[in-house]
């Protein structure tokens, strides 16, 4: 069937079913002395209204509210003529409003989805109503009676069933059998907890209108507004609960994902589109990479409404352009009122009320990017941004890994594939040392062969603070260099949102050990630096303390910390310490490769002659320290050739 024909079919079954429900009213309105009762209806009216406002939303085009208790009081109390005006009116106005707030002014939003709720709402009134009055239910009761009991079972079972069936029936015309079985898992829940479980409270409303007057019942409304107000509170704070958890479990299955995908840019690209959908609305959704000359874009992945698009190919600018020369993500919460530097691809036939746009970045390399919009307004948040970013690097990285292959591939194998191994570890470490106030940095990445299991990274933190890597993996050769790459890439993923370094290693230690079926392991030191405190906080999980020199006394710390190594056993204890930094302090962090280098004795270097250079070059700049100690290395080892990477990282704090 054809797009077209599907929204002609949707529109009819919507105008359709309202337009015959209000109808329906109208004509059983005839001679039910609707004046006489202006004044309740007007105030139902208003309070249903007000409770479904305070509704929560369950998916993006369904909102769970305490409407539905509200309407069915108002029938018990007003009758089913003025009970059903009050549920169709505060249904069909709600709906407008909800449009003309986020500016959805579309003929369905403005016109079919009002009609059609404010209809189905008109008929769940005229069917509840008959059932309840032919089981001998009274309106306007006084007092509790046991023989409301069993009319009003039936009143509210009949009330929430017509209900979802009509929005079902609606689902379904819009989509097929799949995306109606998922909006079913998506509210049943709620719908059940909310929607259907406290209809039958209507009857205490209804008795405390009837019975006790218009004051009771002032207070006992305001006590339903503060009620839904908690319970639309209550579903905000567990969907955030929810989508933390989604975040984790997505960056740990996309992890999962890459390894086990092969060398398929296809395969990738339809992984990033499945994780993103779980976690964000992916109904306008696009994805772009850039060709093999760099000149042009690929829609690789694009779906318009919710319907898949075919391939093809655009030519460089606009947003593509942009990214590409920013490389930043950009979230924009109101597509009307902010001000763009580029000009967004329209991904709906309604227009968008926000997107949030993620370059793909192999380190620096630009290669395409994702934009997801939404007809909502503020529908995407700074979460969403950092989580969507970080499945784009990863998937970027395996992008970029496919490209590298593919290249190496036209010459000659086993060489080449050496090569390109050494030049992706190179590409996975830092290009540069990031600026640090009071602080000077260097680093230096040194391999025995053409590839390396040593690494280090800066991981930037919140608030200011860097996080300081170092870590050797064990074996040599590729797959040490292979184990390398996995282990940072999930280190890092680890680290990014702890709560401290132990924190953040147990998760990168658990994910390493789900992932990697080897029996290799890593040694790591990580440290997160707070520059405006001058602070250390550190965890050790077996590697090579790191010698701290004091400026005041001459004296050398190691950081010592009990730690076991990463991928060995999936629970482990890593212990957190926490030094201060004063001006003039140095502190060197290093991989076994530097004292374990043999001269032609067969002796090591050792730490005594690490801790020598550094105590006699201390007052040096952080990169001439380095320099030293790798003067000192050769100057002891001679032309003996390496037989294990080396790797220095050297942190000094500022006089001034």
């Amino acid at each position: 069937m054809s797009e077209r024909a599907r929204r002609w079919i949707v529109s009819s079954y919507s105008l359709g079913l309202g337009l015959a429900g209000l109808l329906a009213l109208v004509w059983a309105s005839r001679g039910a002395g609707l004046p006489a009762q202006l004044l309740p209806l007007a105030y139902f009216l208003l309070l249903s209204f007000l409770v479904k406002h305070l509704g929560f939303r369950a998916a993006p085009d369904v909102t769970h509210s305490l409407g539905g208790v509200v309407d069915v009081a108002a029938l018990l109390t007003l009758g089913t003529v003025a009970g059903g005006w009050v549920a169709a009116l505060s249904s069909l106005l709600y709906s407008e409003y909800r449009a003309r707030q986020q500016r959805l002014a579309t003929p369905r939003t403005i016109l079919e989805v009002p009609l059609f709720n404010g209809g189905l709402k008109a008929l769940l009134a005229l069917a509840g109503g008959a059932i309840y009055q032919a089981l001998a239910g009274s309106f306007a009761p006084t007092a509790f009676a046991w023989g409301l009991v069993a009319p009003l079972l039936a009143l509210c079972l009949t009330w929430a069933a017509l209900d979802h069936l009509g929005w079902a029936i609606m689902e379904y015309l819009q989509g097929d059998r799949s995306g109606l079985v998922t909006w079913l898992r998506t509210v049943s829940i709620p719908s059940l907890l909310v929607e259907l479980l406290p209809l039958p409270t209507a009857l205490v409303i209804a008795l405390v209108h009837t019975a006790l007057g218009l004051g009771p019942f002032v207070l006992l409304a305001l006590a339903m507004l503060l009620v839904s107000l908690v319970v639309r509170l209550l579903a905000e704070a567990r969907q955030k609960l929810e989508a933390r958890i989604a975040e984790l479990t997505t960056l740990n299955d996309v992890g999962q994902a890459i390894l086990e995908a092969s060398l398929n840019k296809d395969e990738l690209c339809e992984l990033v589109y499945e994780y993103a959908s779980r976690i964000v609305d992916t109904r306008n959704f696009l994805l772009e990479l850039t060709d093999e000359a760099g000149k042009q874009f690929v829609l690789e992945v694009w779906t318009l409404d919710g319907v898949r698009q075919p391939k093809t190919t655009v030519p460089m600018g606009g947003v593509a352009a942009w990214m590409q020369e920013s490389k930043s993500p950009v979230l924009i919460h109101d597509l009307e009122r902010e001000k763009l530097p580029f000009t967004p691809i329209p991904l709906s036939s309604a227009p968008s009320g926000s997107a949030l746009f993620v370059p793909l970045l192999a380190e620096a390399r630009f290669i395409g990017y994702l934009s997801i919009q939404s007809h909502t307004p503020q529908a995407f948040t700074a979460d969403h941004q950092r989580i969507l970013a970080a499945i784009a690097n990863q998937v970027a990285v395996a992008l970029e890994n496919i490209r590298l292959y593919q290249q190496a591939a036209e010459k000659q194998r086993l060489e080449q594939q050496l090569k390109v191994a050494r030049d992706l570890q190179k590409s996975l470490l830092p290009s540069f040392c990031p600026f640090v106030p009071g602080f000077e940095l260097a680093a230096d990445w040194r391999s025995a062969g053409e590839v390396s299991g040593d690494f280090y990274d800066f991981v930037s933190l919140p608030d200011g603070k860097l996080g300081l890597l170092i870590a050797d993996v064990s074996d040599k050769g590729v797959p040490a260099a292979l184990f390398m790459a996995l282990s940072r890439s999930l280190v890092r993923s680890g680290v990014i949102g702890a709560s401290g370094p132990s924190e953040g290693l147990r998760r990168a230690n658990t994910w390493i050990l789900k992932d990697s079926q080897s029996d290799m392991f890593v040694t790591l030191f990580y440290g997160v630096l707070d520059p405006a405190a001058r602070t250390l906080t550190y965890a050790n999980a077996g590697h090579n303390p790191p010698l701290l020199y004091r400026a005041d006394t001459g004296a050398i710390e190691p950081l010592a910390a009990k730690g076991i190594v990463l991928g060995v056993l999936p629970e482990i204890e890593l212990e957190e310490r926490q030094v201060i930094m004063a001006p003039g302090d140095l502190l060197v962090l290093y991989t076994d490769g530097v004292t374990e280098a043999i001269n032609e004795h067969e002796a090591a270097f050792g730490e005594e002659r690490l801790v020598q250079v550094v105590r006699q070059h201390h007052d040096l700049e952080a990169r001439e320290v380095i320099a030293q100690i790798r003067a000192a290395v050769l100057a002891f080892t001679g032309d003996r050739p390496r037989f294990d990477d080396a790797t220095l990282v050297v942190l000094k704090c500022s006089q001034n």
